[in-house]
């Protein structure tokens, strides 16, 4: 009579031909499970909405502290890499940016060139 293990690597049980006398898992084979089913967004499902912050206490944007020590040039940054989302994260600065793209694909090029010459030589002396 075969006993089932369950296989961390396919994440099922399988047979196990060992002698196992006190084996704890029963030997049933695997059920099959039902697939969950795909939840798609409906015309009700709206973005969510965040409030400002309130102004009863006596605290607003002007005065709140956290905002108080946002350094100018900061907030300057931000807007400029906020202004077109379209563009991809790694050329969000402009030129600077896409010098040292160059530059990374350059290397990248270069290394995989001098690995593939050098796994060469070695497989034909």
């Amino acid at each position: 009579m075969p006993f089932f293990k369950f296989s961390h690597f396919t994440g099922r049980l399988t047979e196990n031909n060992r002698l196992l006398p006190l084996n704890p898992i029963k030997p049933v084979p695997l059920d099959t499970a039902e697939v969950p089913p795909i939840r798609f967004d409906t015309v009700k499902t709206q973005a969510a909405k965040s409030a400002a912050p309130s102004s009863a206490g006596g605290s607003s944007v002007a005065n709140n502290p956290d905002y108080a020590r946002l350094n100018p040039k900061n907030h300057a940054f931000m807007k400029k890499l906020q202004a077109d989302l379209e563009a991809p994260v790694y050329l969000a600065k402009g030129t600077p940016d896409k010098i040292l793209f160059g530059i990374t694909v350059a290397i990248v090029v270069i290394a995989s060139f001098e690995s593939f010459r050098f796994l060469w030589r070695k497989a034909n002396p």
